[in-house]
């Protein structure tokens, strides 16, 4: 009786650490998880400027990232990317975040009118924004 109790006991504790490395290797990142409330684009230095919020409370580190250039159609398409934290998250609110992104690290020609989107979450629409590029100030 006690082999019986002692092997169910090893059983249950190989799927209990099995469980937690499971739910460990779940720290993923994922693009467009992030609701985008606002965007802004300053001309002069070619910053855009991102006010969002994740789309729930386990999305961390928020960035930007380059999905696709369309030169033909003078389209950059850009998107959040969050990661979502290994361990088991608070029941908080998601949190709100400001990100910024220089326009003059992509090869732009200057004086072209470039439309700027952010893909947003779930529901697949785009938040667009005006740009024209300038002349680098870094090339001779």
């Amino acid at each position: 009786m006690t082999k019986r109790i002692m092997i169910l006991l090893y059983i249950l504790v190989v799927l209990a650490i099995s469980g937690f490395s499971k739910a460990d290797s779940v720290n993923a990142d994922s693009i467009n998880e992030a609701y985008i409330k606002q965007i802004s684009v300053i001309p002069q230095t070619g910053m855009v400027s991102i006010i969002g919020q994740g789309s729930n409370a386990c999305q961390r580190h928020p960035r930007i990232v380059l999905e696709s250039m369309d030169e033909a159609q003078r389209i950059i398409v850009f998107g959040i990317m969050t990661s979502s934290p290994s361990v088991i998250c608070n029941l908080s609110f998601p949190q709100n975040f400001v990100l910024n992104y220089d326009l003059n690290n992509l090869p732009l020609i200057p004086g072209i009118s470039y439309t700027i989107r952010f893909n947003k979450s779930q529901d697949e629409k785009l938040t667009t924004a005006e740009y024209i590029a300038q002349p680098r100030q870094d090339l001779p």
